[in-house]
């Protein structure tokens, strides 16, 4: 079986770090080549939604600009003219962008696709993404925001099952769905199959990034995205709508429908190449933790853009163990041990669930245990 030589920089750095780093990668190669590839032609289709009928939903895609490889602009745009559901505006901000082949695509690009949803709007200056965003924002018509980068595809379903789950739930305020990279080559590898909305997780790192789309009345009322933390600016503002919202109103579509392009300017080939993400996320993380009156020491993680964050807590509360058991001496003196031994939290309590044992050395050890912890 041929393996593909390259996956994304950082997951394959990431991955030399671990005790096991050469067989795992050869493996995750195989997965994301085969595997995936054949779940793509197989599978993926059968989980798409019909198009709806009635599109009563309206989006606003907002998009910054600023020098990307136009190619990759004009593939970025045609994905969301691909898109099954009609009720979209298209909202292209161009943040001063120097290249004079975007300039001239993006002037033209009305008369290019005669669609009259796509506006095209500048900043007078290079404003960088947060305030570009804003832009988009605050020219947008929709209900819904969905954010998407520049050299980025949405998938061609992707509005469509976004307002299928509005539907049914209008309560939602926040969806955001699974994702997956395209490579240089125009490959579709490394799918990223997400929790369902998971807070702490979310403390660990960006776990959501794509697909997002907001409510426009939460965006606005959250002020939109926010300057000082360009680079996870993302981030910081699914921290800042975590706040406002209860988990109900938050929804996680669990199909890929954001694909995250990978090219030697991108944060999806190499974090690196944006270090300055890093501390910005770390930033907002920290003002986040403030602001819900979480002590806590985050430091960065062992993984880019991963952050380990150390909950300080001036009384530990109690945690029960439950271990039910019957005549396996060996398993429960394993289970125990690993408890009483190899943890150091303070409050802890040790349940044992004895299903009338009998065995000899199984009883021996129960009535030994006896002294230090309790029955039930």
């Amino acid at each position: 079986m041929k393996l593909v030589k390259r996956l994304p920089r950082g997951l394959k750095e990431n991955l030399k770090r671990l005790p096991y780093a050469e067989g795992a990668y050869k493996k995750l190669v195989e997965v994301f080549r085969n595997d995936y590839h054949h779940w793509i032609d197989q599978f993926e289709h059968k989980l798409w939604l019909p198009t709806l009928k009635q599109q009563h939903v309206q989006f606003s895609i907002v998009v910054p600009v600023y020098n990307p490889p136009v190619r990759l602009l004009r593939q970025c745009v045609e994905s969301v003219l691909a898109q099954h559901y009609t009720n979209w505006q298209l909202i292209i901000v161009n943040d001063s962008s120097t290249s004079s082949e975007v300039n001239r695509y993006l002037n033209k690009l009305r008369t290019i696709t005669c669609d009259e949803r796509i506006v095209v709007t500048s900043t007078p200056n290079n404003q960088h993404i947060s305030i570009a965003t804003n832009v988009g924002l605050n020219a947008s018509t929709g209900k819904y925001i969905a954010l998407l980068d520049h050299d980025d595809l949405l998938a061609p379903q992707a509005l469509n099952e976004i307002a299928n789950e509005i539907i049914i739930n209008p309560r939602l305020k926040w969806l955001y769905s699974d994702e997956d990279f395209i490579n240089e080559k125009g490959k579709r590898i490394a799918p990223h199959f997400k929790s369902d909305w998971n807070p702490y997780l979310l403390h660990a790192h960006n776990y959501i990034t794509h697909l997002c789309v907001y409510e426009r009345k939460l965006l606005k009322e959250l002020g939109g995205c926010r300057v000082g933390v360009e680079g996870a600016q993302d981030y910081d503002l699914a921290l800042r709508a975590s706040e406002l919202l209860a988990p109900d109103q938050i929804k996680h579509i669990p199909k890929v429908l954001y694909h995250w392009r990978m090219h030697k300017e991108s944060t999806a080939s190499q974090a690196s190449v944006k270090s300055y993400t890093v501390e910005a996320g770390k930033r907002a993380l920290i003002e986040h933790l403030q602001r819900n009156d979480t002590s806590a020491v985050v430091e960065e993680g062992n993984l880019d853009n991963y952050y380990k964050v150390n909950y300080l807590v001036s009384e530990w509360p109690k945690v029960s163990v439950i271990i039910p058991t019957r005549d396996n001496k060996r398993l429960l003196e394993a289970c125990t041990n690993s408890v009483l031994y190899k943890t150091d939290y303070p409050n802890l309590e040790l349940v044992v669930m004895d299903n009338q044992t009998t065995e000899p050395s199984a009883v021996s050890y129960l009535n030994d245990l006896k002294k230090t912890i309790r029955f039930v």
